[in-house]
């Protein structure tokens, strides 16, 4: 027996005006809000389960008649009973609803944008003068693979999301979702059924414009500012990413929020976002942060190891260790001079390579190593031996 929204909504509204309530006086004695009172009168919105028995003794009726949506001159039969309770069940689950037929139009446009990627990869590739391959073995090129790829898994997750949430996000102030494995919180959001298909829209459309932007946005940054360091494309499109997806999902919330929501939480993520990306371009430009192009900045003695780099122009960087230092360059492309100096400011090595090529220094103590790259495309290593 399914619940009658408008009949349950016109029962407990008569019942409310024989008491001679108003909304907030009814909502103050079973502890929510006037508003969710009043979807409930407006047959907008059906109480959660847990709340029938309150609701009921304060208007003096019972749950069967409550949820009958009158009163009752004799008691139900038991199959009448079990209709009713299958129905407060239902009730209580009402709207936690996905459509499958929009689910897999999501995926196939997922799917369309994954093809895209992969005409840009080969555009890429074919533009660099490299096979697939080569240009997946560039570790330089692991954020172009890795962050597109990313955001797809994103959006696949997003698409597996309900369409529409249980009936107490519309009475409860609900800033977060728990569904399977995602936990989703937007700081100062409420979701309801108002705004979250809005919100959950928003996040696919976001992945979506990512796993296509994304490589684009990285070749146009190399092209643009050839002297900012590899750690700062990855960083950039990582910020990008998050940025896209709880920017764009906190923007919807509060356009159709109901009642209307302050757009403060935006604003603050806009902020946010800003000042992390102009201090990821700050500290790149100066070498300021642990892993930049070519070389690392290593206070503890022993062991040190640069990543894999792409880089151009003129990297200095300072190394600390004990023991021998072993230096090795990977070069697909272009050439690279490499200068170490030592403490007294004495040239220990100084050579230019395009090729791949390797050098071991006897015990120079902490040496400050430079990098002159000329169209270089590949990756630059160093480790000490230790003590003894």
């Amino acid at each position: 027996m399914a619940i009658d929204q408008q009949r349950f909504g016109q029962f407990v509204a008569a019942l409310r005006k024989e008491k001679g309530w108003t909304q907030k006086q009814l909502a103050a004695r079973i502890g929510v809000s006037d508003k969710a009172v009043s979807k409930w009168e407006r047959a907008l919105s059906l109480p959660d389960i847990s709340l029938l028995e309150p609701l009921a003794a304060a208007l003096g009726v019972t749950v069967a008649e409550l949820l009958h949506g009158e009163r009752l001159a004799a008691p139900l039969e038991p199959q009448q009973v079990e209709a009713l309770v299958t129905g407060a069940v239902q009730l209580g689950q009402r709207g936690f609803h996905s459509d499958p037929l929009r689910r897999l139009r999501w995926l196939g446009v997922l799917a369309a944008g994954v093809l895209v990627l992969l005409a840009e990869w080969a555009a890429g590739a074919a533009l660099s003068g490299r096979t697939f391959a080569q240009l997946f073995a560039d570790p330089a090129a692991a954020p172009a693979v890795g962050m597109p790829l990313l955001a797809a898994g994103m959006g696949v997750l997003l698409c597996f999301l309900p369409d529409t949430l249980p009936a107490y996000y519309d009475q409860y102030e609900v800033d977060g979702l728990s569904y399977g494995p995602v936990r989703l919180h937007l700081p100062g959001v409420r979701f309801t059924n108002r705004n979250w298909p809005y919100v959950k829209r928003a996040g696919l459309r976001a992945m979506l414009a990512l796993l296509v932007g994304l490589y684009p946005l990285e070749l146009a940054l190399r092209a643009l500012l050839p002297s900012l360091p590899a750690l700062a494309y990855p960083m950039v499109s990582l910020l990008a990413l998050l940025g896209g997806l709880f920017g764009a999902m906190t923007a919807a919330a509060v356009r159709h929020a109901d009642p209307p929501a302050s757009a403060k939480a935006p604003v603050l993520y806009a902020v946010a976002l800003v000042v992390a990306l102009a201090a990821v371009l700050a500290l790149g430009g100066t070498g300021g942060y642990g892993v930049w192009t070519g070389a690392v900045q290593q206070k503890l003695p022993g062991s040190w190891r640069a990543q894999y780099a792409f880089f151009e122009g003129t990297r200095s960087g300072s190394l600390w260790g004990q023991g021998d230092l072993e230096l090795t360059v990977q070069t697909q492309s272009g050439t690279l001079a490499v200068t170490v100096t030592g403490a007294g400011g004495s040239i220990l090595l100084e050579e230019t390579t395009s090729a791949d090529a390797a050098w071991r220094l006897d015990d120079p103590g902490p040496v400050t190593l430079t990098l002159q790259a000329d169209g270089h495309s590949g990756g630059f290593s160093a480790s000490y031996a230790g003590p003894g």
